[in-house]
């Protein structure tokens, strides 16, 4: 070793340097330094799991900067290396990243059974038709991409996706993703943040149109200007009605200004209550009462998040006070200070938090 003959250590040794690599510098950087280096990297067992992010990303503080990959990159990735039996594919923030990237990850990862591709704004909806090829995919997560859905029903061929992540995707067309709901109802895990869609119409759509048996995990993140609605808002039928989301266990409510108690109500009532564990509702309609009660009230509640709610009184979380629940009232000024204080004593695991960032707007109800 005296000579620094990098080019002579043994793979024994090599394996064990590679295992202290992450994934950009195991693929793109130890293939450029010789290659007794690559062909070692061939032979080794290689991981299942390959995360590529870029430097924005704040998992990476302290470590060196990434170079963003690229449609060649990737390309040249998959002819050198057997990443046939790859499972999990991180691509955050990737913005150079073209759909033939994504079509070569359909040729080349056969097993693969979820991707991320957060932040590759480059992508477009030919993107999801490459993905619906990958039998084995169960979960998909996108965002910041040039998305309309229009081939999101090609994602319903898939026989074992559970999961979809939809983030701020401002292209995204309701009759589309209402088409692939409609057409696919054994989705466990939907959430749907920060597009323009999230509008009554999407919840009413909710309310009267899918049934989704299986789903155990819904989020709805709104934007705080979508408070207009093409559709009228009907008159919602509160005699007994066939439950259609039979095993939600989370919801998670987020800026749905625009929200109704009748509506919020509506949906509860075609869901098992029995089966709830936790839900948020964070910076909806500040008058919500009589939704949020009812959540409040199912048995099996064991945490929850409410934020910027006004009409909520002592009464009405005087039950939580003797529960095994935790949970959080924030920004929920019409409760008295004597019940906080109250709560203290009696059930610690419950808090109310004050800050800064207030809702001021009311909506006034129907």
């Amino acid at each position: 070793m005296s000579n620094n003959n990098w080019a002579s250590l043994t793979s024994y040794i090599l394996e064990r340097v590679f295992t202290y690599l992450d994934s950009y510098e195991l693929f793109i950087v130890v293939p450029k330094v010789c290659y007794g280096w690559k062909n070692s990297l061939k032979q080794c067992l290689l991981p299942k799991e390959l995360l590529f992010f870029h430097n924005s990303d704040p998992k990476c503080n302290g470590k060196v900067p990434r170079e963003q990959l690229n449609d060649e990159i990737l390309h040249r990735l998959f002819i050198d290396f057997d990443l046939s039996k790859t499972t999990y594919l991180l691509l955050y923030n990737q913005m150079n990243l073209k759909d033939r990237s994504i079509l070569n990850v359909a040729n080349y990862c056969k097993n693969l059974s979820s991707i991320n591709m957060k932040g590759c704004c480059s992508l477009n909806d030919v993107s999801l038709k490459y993905l619906s090829s990958i039998e084995t995919l169960q979960n998909i997560s996108i965002s910041l991409a040039e998305i309309t859905g229009n081939s999101l029903h090609f994602l319903a061929r898939l026989p074992k996706l559970e999961s979809i992540y939809l983030e701020k995707l401002f292209r995204l067309r309701l009759d589309f993703l209402e088409t692939f709901l409609s057409s696919y109802p054994a989705l466990k895990r939907l959430s749907v943040r920060q597009c323009k869609l999230i509008t009554h119409d999407f919840f009413l759509f909710l309310v009267s149109d899918v049934d989704l048996p299986v789903l155990e995990d819904l989020t709805l993140d709104g934007l705080l200007e979508n408070k207009e609605s093409v559709r009228p808002l009907p008159e919602l039928n509160f005699e007994q009605q066939a439950l259609r989301f039979l095993s939600l266990k989370r919801l998670r409510l987020y800026n749905l200004i625009w929200l109704h108690d009748l509506q919020l109500m509506g949906f509860l009532r075609i869901c098992s209550m029995n089966r709830f564990s936790d839900f948020e509702v964070v910076r909806c309609n500040p008058l919500l009462l009589w939704g949020v009660n009812s959540l409040l009230s199912a048995p099996n509640i064991r945490h929850f998040v409410i934020e910027g709610n006004q009409a909520l009184s002592d009464r009405d979380i005087l039950d939580s006070m003797f529960s095994h629940r935790s949970g959080v009232f924030r920004n929920c000024s019409n409760i008295s200070d004597q019940m906080k204080r109250q709560m203290a004593r009696t059930n610690p695991d419950i808090t109310f938090e004050q800050t800064s960032a207030l809702i001021a707007t009311v909506v006034n109800q129907n």
